[in-house]
């Protein structure tokens, strides 16, 4: 399949069930088009997304 970042309106509602698990849990955000997966394969131009823990009181 196509890189995310590549899908066009009409290839996106043939393939929503597998971008539904891509964004599930994302690891990684595009900085071209602003779309997040979990494998930044799936992306142009990935950049990782920091987790932010919270600290305890």
């Amino acid at each position: 399949m196509k890189k995310l970042c590549r899908l066009k309106r009409q290839e996106i509602h043939t393939h929503v069930r597998m971008l539904a698990v891509e964004g599930r849990k994302p690891k990684f955000v595009c900085t071209l088009c602003g779309r997040v997966a979990s494998d930044r394969r799936q992306l142009c131009d990935p950049l990782k997304i920091r987790s932010h823990k919270r600290k305890k009181k």
